[in-house]
């Protein structure tokens, strides 16, 4: 039969769909025999089979393969940054519910 991917992911605004657990499954079994590479909590899954979508899409794609599966992860970075001066940051960001991406970062600023 059909083995389980063995992966529970999160469906963000913007058309992220991040990893949320590793579960038993065919990434496990990745895992193990990759660990310089493993798929960890908070990657983020961006192409499935080529195909780039929305967070749904993705989902469609992973459910409706029944042969190989190639997943493009990206490694989500988490990271502080202290910015001392006065005057404009010289950054676009854009909101969601749950995070803030820094779009551009511009030429003049702090």
């Amino acid at each position: 039969g059909q083995q389980e991917l063995g992966l529970d992911v999160l469906q963000h605004e913007g058309g992220e769909l991040s990893v949320s657990r590793v579960k038993e499954g065919l990434v496990e079994q990745w895992n193990s025999a990759h660990r310089e590479r493993k798929v960890q909590i908070g990657d983020r899954i961006v192409e499935v089979n080529g195909q780039g979508g929305t967070s749904s899409e993705l989902v469609s794609l992973i459910k409706g393969t029944t042969s190989t599966l190639n997943l493009l992860i990206r490694r989500f970075y988490e990271f502080a940054v202290c910015i001392a001066g006065e005057g404009k940051l010289g950054i676009d960001v854009g909101f969601t519910a749950t995070s803030m991406k820094i779009l551009t970062v511009n030429a003049e600023g702090v």
